[in-house]
């Protein structure tokens, strides 16, 4: 079986999202029971924050390959905090980055 991750997380700020925002984006290495991502960012106290409403859905959890997926972040600085978590089916939960700055 393969194994699956997260890979060149990246906040793009060249978009025209608007001031402060950023276009979050990553690749995953293959996709098998998965029910998607979060992005969060963990602030200095060390506290879990949500930047998405719902449970951004994995594209390619039928075929099992890897693909590219990116999703606006609003007003933020830097990716520094900035991280992507894989959720799978069973609830397991494995966190990628932190992003990367383009």
């Amino acid at each position: 079986m393969c194994t699956q991750a997260v890979t060149d997380v990246r906040i793009d700020y060249s978009h025209t999202l608007g001031r402060g925002a950023g276009l979050l984006a990553w690749i995953t290495t293959h996709e098998f029971d998965l029910a998607g991502f979060n992005l969060i960012i963990i602030d200095r106290d060390g506290n879990r924050i949500p930047q998405n409403g719902v449970l951004i859905p994995c594209g390619e959890c039928i075929t099992g390959v890897g693909t590219t997926y990116s999703f606006p972040v609003p007003k933020h600085k830097s990716g520094r905090d900035l991280f992507v978590e894989m959720v799978r089916s069973d609830g397991t939960v494995q966190r990628f980055g932190p992003a990367l700055r383009e």
